[in-house]
């Protein structure tokens, strides 16, 4: 009886599967072979899938968690992924990487900016950068989304020392207490932020963060 592991990664998924013969598996042996066959195929899919669609599909998907895909033209996002991808290309040379991981790192960054900049919140960027260029091009307003009393959906920290001391309270669950109760969720490095989510109901149904905040500095207390 063959002995059972792991699924094999991406790169192994094409020999396990022409090697083993289906009419001889066992149950454990054809949840194995499931498990390659969808790997291979993700890999065929993302291998053939051009890098501008993927672009649009990833970008799409974080303004939408972000709850700004409404006010970002397809326009403006087809273009923000043209750029992102002139810099991967860029970066790719020096880092020997693969043009989609980079761009998709780049892609992280400019969702960022975005969020920032229609929240109204200081940018982590230069305001003649390409994302705010690019968003202004596209009739994007700024702080067009930046709360008008009540309890904000998102916050936006300006240093991980303010974020620590603050208060905030979940629009979506009422939820209250301290920045620091949240749980730390995704960093976006080419931002130099990460996102935290609300301890009790996690952003709700949407996964949507509560608040951002810069990466701790050196000699900043961090918890």
């Amino acid at each position: 009886m063959r002995r059972m592991g792991a699924p094999p990664a991406d790169e192994a998924a094409f020999s396990f599967v022409t090697a083993i013969t289906p009419a001889r598996m066992t149950g454990a042996e054809w949840a194995m072979y499931f498990d390659s066959v969808a790997a291979l195929l993700k890999a065929i899919i993302s291998a053939i899938t051009p890098a501008r669609v993927s672009g649009r599909v990833h970008l799409r998907a974080l303004l939408t968690k972000g709850g700004v895909v409404q006010l970002v033209p397809d326009a403006c996002v087809r273009e923000l992924v043209e750029e992102a991808i002139k810099l991967a290309r860029m970066t790719r040379r020096a880092n020997k990487a693969n043009l989609k991981s980079e761009m998709m790192q780049m892609l992280d960054g400019t969702a960022m900016v975005a969020m920032q900049w229609i929240f109204g919140a200081d940018l982590h960027v230069k305001e003649d950068g390409y994302v705010p260029r690019t968003l202004v091009k596209y009739g994007v307003q700024r702080g067009v989304r930046k709360a008008k009393g009540g309890t904000p959906r998102h916050y936006v920290f300006q240093s991980y020392s303010d974020f620590l001391n603050a208060a905030v309270t979940c629009a979506m669950c009422g939820w209250s207490g301290q920045a620091r109760q949240m749980k730390a969720s995704e960093v976006h490095e080419e931002a130099g932020v990460r996102e935290y989510d609300c301890p009790k109901c996690g952003g709700g149904r949407s996964g949507d963060y509560l608040a951002v905040a810069p990466l701790p500095l050196i000699g900043e207390p961090q918890e």
